[in-house]
């Protein structure tokens, strides 16, 4: 049984560290660690300080020691998972997730983690798969939706990915992202009506949103200072530089976490370990933009393959 120091002092530690102060923060730990030698609680917290300290080494380190005390303990597994996968050891980030779904198979995140881990490995069948099985547990889970559709793109099935990106948009009605990605298959397909219509749905939500004011005036053939010259005339070009998140129109906020409606989900069901990974792995080192849109800086061409079937 885990010997866990009283909440009254884990929250303390908790403040401390949502306030920035780590060293305190983890001066705590280090107090009451010597009590609570076998708390895995205690080695999850140190993981995470130590993690938003750049210390990654020791916080993987930590985790593991979290695991070695409490080896059912499906966030411990899904942080080292994402510890290894954001610092590019995909084959041990796979392995953590697969610990996490054989502790709780009914755990829709580590399904989604395994999901964007293959993707970045050019596994994308499993990937698909993974994000099936996601999305098996909660019908509802509009970023697995909206990944299998990046996927899908990849795997050049546009009718597929399509239909999971407006799946992902019927989900959330404000999904930035979803509809800023199906107006580019409309875009790249040249079905101009129908990439009008989903570029004039988007700046509905987001009037800001550079990318699709970009895009729509060069649909309509309109050279303003949202449409250049040199983008109308380049208006087809696969290759077109893409180096902004497109839900916040810089590169760096992607504008995830900000967004409870989408984010809500996924922070409720790690808690503020995954916020404070994601913040330092992924924002603070501009890793984020392949894990979350599957795209590098430049659009991805098109490539036929054949053999994939999707079935909900």
């Amino acid at each position: 049984m885990e010997n866990n120091p009283p909440e009254k002092k884990i929250n303390k530690i908790i403040k401390l560290y949502k306030k920035n102060k780590l060293k305190e923060a983890l001066k705590e730990v280090e107090i009451i660690q010597n009590k609570y030698k076998s708390s895995a609680t205690i080695f999850n917290i140190k993981g995470t300080i130590n993690a938003k300290l750049k210390k990654f080494e020791i916080a993987i380190q930590n985790y593991k020691q979290a695991i070695n005390l409490q080896s059912n303990n499906i966030e411990s597994h899904n942080n080292l998972g994402i510890i290894y996968k954001e610092t590019g050891n995909l084959e041990r980030a796979i392995e953590s997730y697969n610990n996490a779904i054989e502790i709780n198979p009914n755990n829709k995140e580590p399904y989604f983690n395994l999901g964007i881990a293959y993707k970045e490995i050019g596994n994308l069948e499993n990937s698909i798969k993974n994000f099936v099985k996601a999305i098996k547990i909660n019908p509802n889970y509009s970023q697995a939706f909206y990944n299998m559709a990046i996927v899908l793109k990849e795997y050049g099935n546009n009718e597929s990915a399509i239909d999971c990106f407006k799946k992902a948009i019927k989900i959330n009605p404000t999904y930035v992202g979803a509809f800023y990605q199906l107006g580019i298959i409309y875009f790249e397909n040249e079905k101009k009506d129908l990439a009008i219509e989903t570029f004039k749905n988007l700046l509905k939500i987001k009037p800001d949103h550079m990318r699709a004011l970009h895009l729509l005036n060069a649909l309509n053939g309109v050279t303003t200072e949202y449409a250049p010259n040199e983008y109308v005339s380049n208006l087809f070009d696969t290759k077109n530089v893409i180096n902004v998140y497109s839900r916040s129109g810089n590169a760096y906020d992607d504008g995830f976490l900000t967004d409870p409606a989408l984010s809500s989900e996924i922070v409720a069901a790690n808690g503020q370990t995954y916020v404070d990974l994601y913040r330092n792995v992924n924002l603070e080192n501009r890793q984020h933009y392949m894990s979350d849109f599957g795209l590098d800086v430049f659009a991805t061409p098109q490539i036929v393959k054949m053999g994939v079937a999707v079935n909900f």
